[in-house]
């Protein structure tokens, strides 16, 4: 029991909380009455934004490619951990891009007062942003609207006030999804996963940009920490090209 009770306090501690079911597919999150999105597809031209960075910087898709290619990362928010941990994944491989001019910029649809709050935890060195009305996530399929019963199992159990966060009655959020759009606005590669643990190898995302080579992910990889993934194993997910 007292076992038990300092895996519980470290759970809450951490803000890390299953979304899914043990077998992958079961997104208790998801309000099924609803579209559910499952992202744009490689190929696809990448829809234009402008959104506002965590300083009140206005950052717009096509000014951003005039440098080079994009790393576009979209995450439920930052009560979500494992979204944190791969941001400060992201955050600790941003040499790896350097050879490639590739920049990052991360949205959520959080309040901007929470996601100031996760440079707090660890300076973030690339562009996290605002996307509050879901405009962006929305051209680009991966807004979702939550259960509301999943909202109140999460006040239940951390305390977490969806309804606050994401300023709303009804929450929707961006699921997990990294597109990595080319100079010339093309999608070059697309992940989607509703398991935030379940996210791309930061070394595919070098291939990708170094290659010039469209893909979409055939199975979900995970994130790198110290060379191991979060996860061992998971069901593979359906690819589309």
């Amino acid at each position: 029991m007292k076992a038990y009770s300092i895996i519980l306090c470290v759970s809450l501690i951490l803000g890390v909380y299953p979304l899914v079911g043990q077998d992958g597919n079961s997104n208790e999150e998801v309000d099924q009455n609803q579209n559910v999105p499952e992202g744009l597809m490689v190929g696809d031209m990448a829809p234009d934004f402008t959104v506002r960075d965590i300083y009140g910087q206005n950052i717009s898709l096509k000014q951003a490619l005039r440098d080079g290619p994009l790393i576009l990362v979209f995450y439920k928010g930052s009560w979500e951990g494992e979204d944190m941990q791969y941001l400060f994944t992201l955050n600790d491989s941003l040499s790896s891009f350097d050879e490639t001019g590739a920049q990052v910029v991360a949205l959520s649809m959080e309040q901007d007062s929470y996601t100031k709050k996760i440079n707090s935890k660890k300076q973030i060195n690339f562009k996290l942003a605002q996307d509050l009305n879901g405009k962006v996530a929305k051209s680009y399929d991966v807004l979702f609207k939550v259960d509301e019963s999943f909202c109140r199992q999460l006040m239940q159990k951390g305390n977490i006030n969806l309804q606050e966060r994401y300023d709303a009655e009804q929450v929707a959020m961006s699921a997990p999804a990294i597109f990595v759009i080319s100079k010339h606005g093309k999608i070059m590669f697309s992940h989607f996963d509703f398991d935030s643990g379940n996210r791309p190898f930061i070394s595919e995302l070098v291939d990708v940009l170094s290659s010039h080579g469209p893909q979409r992910s055939e199975q979900p990889l995970l994130e790198e920490t110290g060379g191991e993934p979060v996860k061992k194993s998971r069901k593979k997910k359906k690819g589309r090209n």
